[in-house]
């Protein structure tokens, strides 16, 4: 009996040793995993932050057609084609991705030795697009894309700061205007709404 109630007693010391150290492995392993996400967001470095409701009008290039949005009473239109229904989610979605612009570095042009001066691909850009916010107009220029990171190396104005930014920020301003066409199905759902 006595040896029954020692092996009892061994194994439930055993089981609240394991028990602890189950729990600090797992309090440690979350407090590294927060540390490192708080390193990350510390070397992320803020390009621009655009609040997309004080967008007025935007401007890009692709597939060698220029398209030029600007917003009239709420809703965006296209200069190109006013006629034309847009899928308004859509523009919003574009401009979305400029909202607290982050980098994972960036390269100071001027502070390059004269010879190992590069353009990064932003002397023939790949797309340049152009944001009127209130009273002034921001261009971000897209110069090459890095493969081995995903990335492309993206210049704003005037500035001697080249970023690189993730491939999706360039990817949301590659549409055509069919690709921002108002759905029929949503435009024919709305209009039954506010019939009723």
């Amino acid at each position: 009996m006595k040896s029954q109630k020692r092996t009892f007693l061994i194994l439930v010391v055993s089981l609240i040793i394991f028990l602890g150290v189950y729990l600090g492995i797992r309090v440690y392993n979350q407090k590294a995993e927060e540390k490192e996400k708080q390193e990350t967001e510390n070397n992320k470095i803020v390009v621009t932050e655009i609040d997309p409701e004080d967008v007025t009008a935007f401007s890009y290039e692709y597939e060698e057609n220029q398209l030029s949005f600007v917003k009239e009473d709420g809703k965006w239109v296209c200069e190109n084609n006013t006629g034309f229904s847009l899928n308004q989610d859509a523009v919003e979605t574009m401009l979305s991705t400029l909202k607290e612009l982050t980098a994972e570095a960036s390269i100071d042009v001027e502070e390059q030795k004269e010879n190992d001066k590069e353009d990064y691909g932003l002397h023939n850009p790949t797309m340049s697009v152009f944001v009127t916010e209130k009273d002034k107009t921001i261009a971000f220029t897209f110069g090459m894309h890095n493969s081995l990171t995903d990335q492309d190396y993206l210049k704003i104005d005037s500035d001697d700061t080249v970023y690189l930014v993730t491939a999706n920020v360039k990817a949301a301003f590659q549409k055509s205007l069919t690709d921002l066409k108002e759905n029929e199905d949503n435009t024919e759902s709305i209009e039954s709404t506010e019939s009723k």
